[in-house]
């Protein structure tokens, strides 16, 4: 046995490490480069298909196709052997095989639903110890431990009663299987007993065929043994190559030129759907110039479509229709790694991460310096709040920037949008969580930092404002005032008002935040 042994452990073993290994990394890489639109899989889920399935994947090669090797190297020395012996009561042998077979294949399916079962029940186990970790100081604050709880507690039971069915079924085709081979045994020795009545065989002859064939039998239904491990390592190995099969060939994906941008931004036309709600126009025929260089605000009361166009604007998403164009080369033949470098998005939900303050503020920028990040600081406001913390810049934040409040990684945020040399900067209710003595601070920092041009250049980075304060639209150049998918009004503020259209309405109506 130790041939097909060694072939299992010195080269299934490392291949399917090998394999798995890569699996891990391309489906990691095609998952975040995939469209928003083509993955419906929880974080959770996506987690668990990634790390474990993986791993059992891998499995496949290393246990189940190894023993598959084995199982079949044995079975035709061991066939071949009682063939010449004595190949009667092989033949005999091989009559009962289809029963076998047949067995199997029913095994295999009963077990492989099973599985199915409990790997969507695990599945629904994960989520909940996910949801939970994730958010649970939202649980504390709200008082929402027995919602989860009573969560979590029906995912556990219903995972515990489709394991037990699992096993259940598995332990009675696994006795079936059992049960077979002792009546294999018993049929065969039958007919040898009637072929040395016959005269046909000695009796040492029929006891060694018998042995062997025996032997080959009990060899082959080791696979019946592996059924569960081959439903798991099989449905694991699905859902991990639907994970990587994800298109990464998107609208998105499209674009090669790589221009200097300077900031100037057209809309012209611009009409956009969702994917998922393809019959309800978030954006209708929206045009609007920005002039490089320019602070604009973008308003309007919630739903209308303003963070929309800020998203079009990163290419998130493409237009439904009409054309974007970025000194007037259409967003769509710019790549889309070098538009997003020379855009800088501060966003309502700080994004940060379990990394130190500098790291955070460096994130996503070459060649920025230590003297870079803490002028960005300063800019926003927030390096006296760090050079306060234990270790200053060298701080963790934590996961989800846990251990800082919300106004402070919000001029975290604000600070890394500032250390990067982008031509335009998107602000999406960035300074919510502020003051309005911070966020008057904040906000001439930013413009300033806007005015004096990026990398010491006189180029002017373009602003573009979505925000519900008045004191920020009034700083602004120019305001755009959108209403239904619509651009309905635009201007100064002080004209806006004058004008007591729409913009007026929404402004003495408390739809926006005065002080």
């Amino acid at each position: 046995k130790w041939p097909p042994a060694g072939v299992k452990w010195f080269d299934a073993t490392p291949t399917s490490e090998v394999v798995a290994t890569k699996e891990e990394g391309v489906s990691a890489t095609e998952n975040t480069t995939a469209t928003s639109a083509t993955i419906d899989n929880t974080p959770a889920r996506v987690v668990q298909i990634i790390v474990k399935d993986a791993d059992d994947a891998r499995n496949l090669i290393s246990i189940v196709w190894a023993q598959c090797l084995v199982v079949f190297a044995m079975l035709s020395v061991g066939l071949l052997w009682a063939l010449i012996r004595g190949w009667e009561l092989t033949l005999a042998g091989f009559a009962i095989a289809p029963i076998f077979a047949g067995v199997m294949a029913v095994q295999t399916r009963l077990v492989a639903t099973c599985e199915v079962r409990n790997k969507r029940a695990r599945e629904d186990v994960s989520k909940g110890y996910y949801e939970s970790i994730v958010n649970v100081r939202g649980i504390r604050a709200m008082k929402l431990d027995g919602i989860y709880e009573a969560q979590f507690e029906r995912a556990a039971k219903r995972a515990l009663r489709t394991g037990v069915r699992g096993a259940f079924v598995e332990g009675c085709t696994y006795g079936v299987a059992s049960g077979l081979i002792y009546f294999a045994e018993a049929l065969l020795f039958y007919i040898g007993a009637v072929l040395i009545v016959n005269g046909r065989y000695s009796y040492l002859q029929m006891v060694e065929v018998l042995n062997l064939v025996v032997f080959t039998v009990t060899i082959g239904s080791q696979l019946m043994a592996f059924t569960e491990k081959i439903a798991k390592s099989t449905q694991a190995t699905s859902d991990l190559n639907k994970l990587m099969n994800l298109p990464t060939s998107t609208d998105e994906s499209k674009g090669s030129l790589k221009p200097t941008i300077n900031g100037s931004i057209q809309f012209s036309d611009v009409t956009f759907t969702y994917p998922e709600r393809p019959t309800a126009p978030v954006l209708k025929s929206v045009d609007l110039s920005i002039k490089a260089g320019e602070w604009v605000a973008i308003v309007g009361p919630s739903g209308s479509g303003k963070s929309t166009i800020t998203a079009l604007l990163q290419r998130l998403y493409e237009p439904s229709h009409g054309r974007i164009t970025i000194d007037g080369i259409p967003l769509s033949d710019i790549q889309t790694s070098h538009l997003r470098d020379q855009v800088s998005v501060v966003s309502q939900t700080p994004n940060l991460f379990d990394a130190s303050v500098e790291e955070n503020i460096r994130y996503g920028s070459y060649g920025v310096t230590p003297v870079d990040v803490r002028s960005a600081a300063k800019k926003a406001m927030v390096h006296e709040f760090i050079m306060s913390l234990p270790m200053g810049y060298d701080t963790p934040l934590g996961e989800n920037a846990s251990l800082v409040s919300g106004g402070q990684a919000q001029r975290l945020q604000i600070a890394r949008a500032l250390a990067r040399p982008s031509r335009v900067l998107i602000l999406d209710e960035c300074t919510s969580a502020l003051d309005p003595e911070n966020q008057a601070l904040v906000m001439e920092s930013i413009r300033a930092a806007a005015s004096e041009g990026v990398d010491g250049g006189e180029r002017r980075r373009t602003t573009v404002m979505v925000t519900h304060k008045i004191e920020v639209m009034q700083m602004c150049d120019r305001i755009l005032v959108v209403q239904d998918g619509e651009i309905v009004e635009e201007g100064r503020f002080d004209e806006l008002v004058r004008r007591k259209g729409v913009f007026a309405t929404l402004a003495s109506g408390g739809e926006w935040v005065g002080e």
